[in-house]
């Protein structure tokens, strides 16, 4: 089912702070990206620093900034500290890369200590190993492994640290093909999981798989390539599927039902509508690109209202692939993401 065009302007009690991160580089693709935003609202990203190299960062609800620097972490070109997901209590996961491009997952715990996350069975090479990828309330950690084969495998980590590797029955098994959990809201308080998986053939497909380990697969438009973006606590996912040349949003329910939905914005370019995260209500956020290649975010209500934002100081320079990129929502309907600023610039911004 295709919902309407329902269109909203901006809210009356509509905000948006940007922001940079403390010592975040200034030049062309480099900047402040916003990844996350807890309940209790800190927002968590990487920055890129004038050198080229990443450090992560928390920022904390009235707007301080802690730095993070996994021990380990490499100094090089595109090396440094990457966090993806953050839980209410404070506890932020990501990856690192080293000197020598092997990646690994940490946890960073509220009082500052960071643990170093290496699953069973990652490879050791360069451009292999393991990443987390997502925090629920319940200290449980979903990411996934790259192994020595280059082929990717999804993985959990209990409170404890006992690891679960699992793979999609239908992943292919060669070199770039697997099993792949997706960034921040890709586990719930139920030990759910949203990903993507590399089928044999090269297509990209969606899975769902249940605290018990039963596995799912789904194809909401009959694509080539399908992009779950966040499962929320009810069990409900979102995310974009390519279909006849352009991206398109899609909700599946708890029950398997989808729905499918494309901003109702004019001509839409090839990025098409992007779904990138649902909020515990079922507040929707995330991107469409118009006809000249620029990103403008959007919220859809839980009644199918849909909303256009531009974070400020966002690029407009036709197929530059500049504007606005929401990523996260939390239970209050607070969105972070980046803009993209017409020098090529990233910064990140808050929405309240």
């Amino acid at each position: 089912m295709t919902l309407g065009p329902l269109v909203s302007g901006f809210s009356a009690t509509e905000r948006i702070i940007t922001f940079d991160a403390p010592g975040a580089g200034t030049a062309t693709f480099q900047g402040t990206l916003a990844v996350m935003v807890s309940d209790s609202g800190e927002t968590i990203g990487p920055f890129v620093n004038a050198n080229n190299v990443y450090h992560g960062f928390i920022r904390s609800a009235d707007g301080e900034f802690r730095i993070i620097d996994a021990p380990g972490a490499g100094r090089g070109y595109l090396q440094g500290t990457q966090p993806n997901g953050v839980a209410s209590d404070g506890k932020v996961v990501g990856y690192f890369y080293d000197a020598n491009y092997v990646y690994h997952g940490f946890l960073r715990e509220p009082s500052g200590r960071i643990i170093t996350i290496n699953a069973p069975n990652a490879g050791t090479g360069a451009n292999q190993g393991t990443n987390a990828t997502s925090i629920n309330v319940d200290g449980e950690i979903a990411g996934y492994i790259e192994d020595s084969n280059n082929v990717y495998h999804g993985f959990v980590r209990s409170r404890s640290g006992t690891f679960t590797l699992f793979d999609v029955p239908n992943a292919g098994t060669g070199k770039g093909q697997g099993t792949v959990v997706l960034y921040g809201g890709a586990l719930n308080a139920q030990g759910e999981i949203c990903g993507f998986y590399f089928d044999p053939t090269g297509a990209v497909l969606c899975y769902l798989r249940v605290a018990s380990g039963l596995i799912t697969t789904f194809d909401p438009l009959n694509s080539i390539l399908c992009f779950p973006g966040w499962i929320n606590q009810a069990g409900v996912t979102i995310g974009s599927a390519l279909a006849d040349g352009t991206y398109h949003s899609f909700i599946c329910s708890s029950n398997g039902a989808i729905t499918t939905f494309d901003a109702p914005y004019g001509e839409l370019g090839a990025a098409g509508t992007q779904a990138n995260a649902i909020s515990a209500s079922g507040v929707i956020t995330g991107f469409f690109g118009d006809s000249n290649l620029i990103t403008h975010g959007f919220v859809r209500s839980v009644d199918g209202v849909i909303s256009k934002f531009d974070a400020p100081g966002a690029g407009i320079v036709p197929g530059s692939y500049q504007g606005t990129t929401p990523l996260s929502i939390n239970s209050k309907g607070e969105i972070v993401g980046y803009l993209v600023d017409s020098n090529q610039v990233t910064h990140g911004f808050l929405r309240k």
